[in-house]
């Protein structure tokens, strides 16, 4: 009767940490985090930024790079962009890396105005970085 009562303590322990084991891997996508955000002019070949500006003349490329850490792979980045307050345009991607750069870019805008780009990581319902910058 004490080995039954032992070894269903023993089952116990072992589902419970299992259950914390699992949890816990499903908790690094928190951790993600994107750093050192800018919006720049152009990125080089591995996607870094040559520079760091808030304001672009009509009709530039426009680039919102960040980098981004402790993201498993399959983490989907979204750029949120932003004219007047207003949202334009939506972009998501999903990483391959943990550690890399990630960039949304806009080819040239046609208006002047103040704009935004909002980072979020995953569905995370507050921005990870806000971008602004104008268009003269």
């Amino acid at each position: 009767m004490k080995k039954i009562r032992l070894f269903t303590y023993l089952v116990v322990i072992a589902v419970l940490i299992a259950a914390f084991a699992l949890m816990g891997a499903s908790c690094s996508v928190s951790s993600a985090n994107v750093q050192n955000a800018v919006m720049t002019s152009a990125v080089d070949a591995d996607g870094t930024p040559v520079d760091s500006v808030t304001t672009y003349p009509v009709g530039a490329p426009v680039y919102a790079v960040a980098e981004l850490h402790n993201a498993p792979d399959d983490t989907i980045i979204t750029f949120k962009w932003f004219a007047e307050g207003q949202q334009v345009d939506e972009i998501s991607l999903t990483n391959t890396l943990t550690d890399q750069y990630v960039m949304s870019n806009v080819d040239g805008i046609t208006q002047a105005g103040n704009y935004s780009v909002e980072i979020y990581i995953n569905e995370r319902e507050e921005p990870d970085a806000v971008l602004s910058f104008t268009v003269q």
